[in-house]
């Protein structure tokens, strides 16, 4: 979730809020089609209310085929909608020593810090490769909620901590990449405690941020009273997974932040001196296709609003958080590898949304009627057709910014128009 639709943790007996704020815009015109099942529960700690802007409203008209395969390769024809070009905001990088990953300028300072002496709660640290963090909260015993949310609950002794941060992307090499397992929360004896909590309100578990990209969410870690009495976070770079080099170690105790808590900022927009920016700002059209290495995608038709018809298909749909909306794309796989006749699924294609505030959109729609199959095999010149749906933060559905991203088998990030 970008920081600011709603997110809080609780402090000690404060509450900490990191706010985005999300307005409306009632130009942004789309359709529908629909039917999400969310079954799952997820834990909720309790938090101040943070007032977002109010969803759209009003008719949604079906325009999407459910999920077909064909045979044959496609054939979409290319759409007339016009395509906006993304304005960019030009800064010159910041000179940094040998051995440092350039950076924008105006990124954020970040220190670093050692178990004897971490960063005092609530500071922004480096941890290496653009990266910035910051701990905004931390719930020593979380374990009501989440178990109440799903989760099994945790062995005799041990309760489930949550840990809330918030987490940047100021590296000119674009995306950036890295997952959660680089973050590390240390107990007695130093030793990395483990996570057996699933299901958590507002996760961060993968990282694939644009240069400015802000977000923030929750970790959850196994604890017992011994391990909190010491816990700190260990942290190595994002990029280095194998495993992860300790960086630095940042304090979960709120009795050494050093003053007000200010929420890390991101940079909004795209930055002409990163690497992706040429292909941000002129995406490929709608209705051509393009190519990802063994298989090629083609979106067919602009963006449409599901919210409404998701929320109304079933009891069980939920609607989407604040200041979000269901949005959906038509789109088209082809297969263009399997010269030997093997055919294949599309699960390998990454589809993704990004826009003006640099970091992914979630794909939480759940299962649409008329999604893209994707544990259909598709044979060597087939297609297969359907809807790809993802949660679009409404302040990001009129901006020019907004693209889908596409990649597969460690192809380079593509960007299509949506509309």
């Amino acid at each position: 979730m970008a920081i600011g639709a709603v997110g809080l943790a609780a402090v000690g007996g404060a509450v900490v809020a990191v706010v985005r704020s999300a307005e409306d815009d009632p130009s942004f015109q789309v359709a529908d089609v629909a039917d999400t099942e969310q079954t799952d529960a997820t834990a909720t700690v309790p938090t101040t209310t943070v007032p977002t802007a109010a969803p759209t409203t009003g008719e949604v008209t079906a325009t999407t085929t459910p999920g077909t395969t064909t045979a044959s390769p496609s054939t979409a024809s290319p759409s007339t909608a016009p395509v906006t070009t993304a304005p960019a905001t030009t800064l010159p990088a910041t000179t940094l020593p040998a051995g440092a990953v350039p950076e924008l300028a105006g990124a954020p300072t970040g220190v670093t810090g050692t178990e004897a002496e971490p960063v005092p709660f609530g500071q922004i640290a480096d941890i290496g490769g653009g990266w910035r963090l910051q701990v905004l909260g931390f719930v020593p015993d979380a374990t009501d909620a989440i178990v109440a949310a799903g989760s099994w609950p945790p062995d005799e002794g041990v309760r489930f901590s949550l840990v809330r941060i918030a987490l940047g992307y100021f590296g000119l090499d674009e995306p950036g990449r890295g997952g959660a397992d680089a973050i590390e929360m240390l107990g007695l004896g130093g030793r990395a405690l483990e996570t057996s909590c699933v299901e958590l309100t507002d996760p961060i578990t993968y990282w694939t941020y644009f240069a400015g990209g802000v977000d923030a969410g929750d970790m959850c870690f196994d604890s017992t009273p011994e391990d909190l009495a010491v816990a700190v976070l260990r942290v190595g770079d994002p990029a280095d997974q194998d495993p992860p080099e300790p960086v630095t170690y940042l304090s979960l105790d709120p009795a050494t932040a050093t003053g007000d808590i200010v929420p890390l900022e991101g940079l909004p927009g795209i930055h002409t001196e990163a690497s992706a920016a040429g292909a941000r700002q002129s995406p490929t059209p709608l209705g051509t296709t393009v190519d990802l290495g063994d298989w090629s995608i083609t979106v067919t038709a602009p963006a449409a609003d599901l919210t409404d018809a998701v929320v109304a298909a079933s009891t069980l749909n939920e609607p989407p958080p604040d200041g979000y909306r269901y949005i959906g794309l038509p789109v088209t796989y082809a297969y263009d590898e399997g010269a030997d006749g093997t055919s294949d699924r599309p699960v390998s294609v990454h589809l993704g949304g990004v826009g003006r505030l640099n970091v992914p959109f979630g794909r939480d729609c759940g299962d649409v009627p008329g999604e893209v199959e994707f544990a259909t095999h598709v044979p060597p010149g087939g297609t297969i057709s359907g809807t790809f749906c993802m949660e679009v933060p409404i302040d990001e559905l009129s901006d020019p910014t907004w693209l889908l991203t596409a990649t597969s088998n460690g192809s380079p990030t593509s960007f299509l128009a949506v509309r």
